[in-house]
């Protein structure tokens, strides 16, 4: 007995190619998690930038006092930038969010689209066309 292909495409259309498209997009989102090092930045998230700490030991108060106003800007700046980097993370995987929906629905509807396609063409062909072109 032969094996019927329209199962078989069916199966491929709406289950298999779904499912591939679903590993593609937490394969993306992985690799953007490593990409960022969100991990790293999230737990680093006000360490001073660059590790630029001033240690200052028996010092005047002024001096102890600017040391400490450094050590604050250096924190500052690192938790700046690591936001702005966050903040790329987001966009990113909000894009790669919105060309997974994108894609999937579009392959999903897509053979209904041809099929509709195909129906409307054979439909103007019996026709004579789209009158006024």
């Amino acid at each position: 007995m032969e094996k019927v292909i329209y199962p078989t495409f069916w199966v491929f259309c709406y289950k298999e190619v779904p499912r591939e498209i679903v590993f593609y997009f937490r394969i993306l989102s992985y690799k953007l998690l490593d990409y960022f090092s969100v991990q790293i930045i999230l737990n680093t998230f006000f360490a001073p930038w660059k590790r630029d700490i001033v240690y200052i030991r028996n010092a005047p108060l002024n001096v102890r006092i600017y040391g400490a106003i450094l050590n604050l800007v250096s924190r500052f700046v690192g938790a700046t930038l690591r936001t702005f980097i966050l903040l790329i993370y987001t966009i990113s995987f909000l894009i790669g969010m919105l060309a997974f929906t994108f894609v999937m629905i579009f392959w999903l509807f897509f053979i209904i689209i041809v099929i509709l396609l195909l129906i409307f063409g054979f439909y103007y062909l019996t026709q004579g066309g789209i009158s006024g072109i």
